[in-house]
Parts: C-alpha cells; structure tokens; sequence
C-alpha cells in the first residue's frame, strides 16, 4: 500500500482540500480516486502558541474571536511543509470549507494588495496591517443577543425571519456579528472593502483577488433569501447604510467557474500556473456534501456539537431548525438541528 501511494505520487494529478476549523487547518491531498496520499495539519494553540488563544479562540466573556492573521499564518505554514515533502505541481485543482458564521473584515485597498504581493515575503508578512477587524468574530459567540432581537422585530417576528432566511435570529449567525461592528466600531466598519466568511476568504487569498460567497455558507448569515438565493433588501439596510456592496454577490457551488491560482503561490511554492481554485463552502455544507446526501437521507455528527443533517426538496423553514440551500444541488435545502454544547453531557456522563 506504501508502494502503491508511492507510486500515485509520482505519476497521478493530485488534488487539495482545505479545512479552516475552530482549532486547527488541515490539508489533505488525494489523487482522482480519492485516495490520500499526503496531509499537514496546524494546529492554532499549539503550532501557533503567540496568538495566544485556547484552542484557537480568545473568549472575552460572551464575546469570542480569533485572530485573523493567525489563520493566515497557519496556511503559510501548511504550504511550506507541503511544499517540502510533496510536488506541489501536481496539484490540480483545490478546493475546501471553513468554520461557518466567522467573518472577515479587510480594509480598502486589500483586493490590489492581493494581485500585488511579494513572493519572496509570507502572507503574513504582504498582508498585515490590510484588515480593519484583526479578531474576526466566530459562531461561538454570544454576546449580540439585543442585536439578534432588533432583526427579529425588523422582520415581523422570528417566524417570518426563518420562512426567509433559513433560521430564526442567532447569536452566532454572521448578520449580528457584522450589526456589532457597525454600531461599535463605526471607523472599522466604515474602512471595510469586503465583508467574507471563513469559506470565501480562503479561496479569495489563492486566486489573488475576491470570490464570492456560495449560497449554502451564505444560508448561514440570516441575510440571504434561500428560496430568491439574494439578499434581503431590508436586512441589507439594516446597518445605517447598504452593505451589499461589502458582501458581493453569492453564488452557486455547482455552477461557479473555477479561478487559476495567483502568481504568488506558484513562483513561491511552485503550484501549477494551471491549477484551479474552486469556491469553497462551510464545514456543515460540506459535510452533505462530502458524504452525497439524497433527498430524504439524515446523518447524526456526535462531536463539540451534536449536528443533524439532512436534505429534501420540500422543506417549511420554521424557528426549530436551520434550512440552508443545498451546496450541491441548487433545487434543494439541507437542514440542520444543532445541539452547541452536547458534549458536555457525554463528558461529564
């Protein structure tokens, strides 16, 4: 078997998925079966200690974030290991997920940056000092709970808000987290060029330039209309001015044209010019999608959280339950029911 992946290596196109989690990034390579042939991981607190988080997060009482730069840092690292075990020209294409609801802010200026940087330097190094948010506001947060009912009362009720988005108002959900600092970070806000989750800010630093957010990660937001599959004009004014601009638009996982990767990452890790960078989605999203979930089909996650998924092309949104759009099949919805702290029952039991 060691022969055989051996083998693989040398003579099969390879192929990279990209994970950003709460505590760690992974990167994983396979061929065009699927086979893994080659994986790095960094894990934040212990890779990465002068962050300073626990287990990739700093929690200031209900509030809770990571540091953004610590992320990209931690796919500096990633890429330098891969690129000294592994022929990194092989690749082919990449494509990955990222820890829903976690947004991104970056200052004016930040898309020329992108199509300008130093090869020679890290990302780190071309790139601090180009985000007007430098912790970056993640789902475990719970410190936006007014804010939360503000949008409920904005949309008749959390009832009417759920038939629209996919979900009641929650903390964690990006629109709050984003209403947070645009009340009280107003100069932050203000210097915002794009407003990106985990998910399209990733394949956004390996094109070089900005990729939108796909719809199943956007569901996530309660911004999108997940039967319109476009922003709620009333949520979209909701911050004093429209932020729509800040968003871009989103766009489907299955019909998204895959970018070439940036020049950066080729003359400095020696990627293929050639090699296709597709949109990425959230963790939950990708979990469906990973494992090809039909319509009518469930599966049960037992990890920090204890997730149910499943699809169908008949779903009545409701208080109880997320609904997102489907990350493969633009006909469809996925639902989730998520317990955020079940762990700690099997722990303590």
């Amino acid at each position: 078997n060691e022969y055989k992946s051996y083998l693989s290596m040398e003579t099969e196109d390879l192929y990279l998925g990209i994970d950003l989690s709460t505590q760690s990034l992974k990167c994983i390579a396979t061929n065009s079966s699927l086979l893994i042939l080659h994986q790095k991981e960094v894990n934040f607190a212990r890779d990465l200690p002068h962050y300073n988080t626990t287990d990739g997060f700093i929690r200031v009482g209900s509030t809770v974030t990571s540091p953004v730069m610590m992320w990209i840092e931690a796919l500096d690292c990633a890429l330098e290991m891969m690129s000294k075990t592994l022929d990194i020209s092989k690749i082919k294409g990449i494509g990955g997920c990222g820890q829903q609801h976690g947004t991104v802010y970056s200052r004016k200026g930040f898309n020329t940056k992108l199509d300008n940087l130093d090869h020679t330097r890290t990302l780190v190094e071309n790139l601090r000092g180009f985000f007007s948010v430098e912790q970056s506001p993640i789902w475990m947060d719970s410190s936006t709970s007014e804010l939360c009912w503000k949008m409920e009362e904005l949309m008749s009720g959390p009832d009417n808000l759920a038939a629209i988005t996919g979900s009641r108002a929650f903390c964690r959900f990006s629109a709050h987290q984003i209403y947070k600092v645009a009340l009280e970070r107003k100069d932050r806000f203000n210097e915002t060029e794009r407003i990106m989750l985990v998910s399209n800010f990733l394949p956004t630093l390996l094109t070089g330039a900005y990729v939108p957010v796909d719809f199943s990660d956007g569901s996530g937001m309660n911004l999108l209309n997940i039967f319109s599959k476009t922003w709620v004009p009333e949520l979209m004014k909701m911050y004093g001015t429209d932020i729509q601009p800040k968003l871009g638009d989103p766009e489907s996982l299955s019909t998204f044209k895959p970018k070439n990767i940036s020049q950066y990452f080729v003359k400095r890790y020696g990627f293929s010019p050639n090699c296709k960078i597709s949109l990425f989605t959230g963790d939950n999203p990708s979990t469906l999608a990973g494992l090809l979930l039909q319509n009518n089909d469930i599966i049960l996650s037992l990890g920090t959280s204890d997730v149910l998924i499943g699809c169908s092309d008949d779903v009545a949104p409701s208080r109880d339950c997320h609904v997102f759009c489907n990350p493969i099949d633009d006909e469809s919805h996925m639902f989730i029911i998520c317990y955020r702290n079940a762990s700690l029952g099997g722990v303590k039991g």
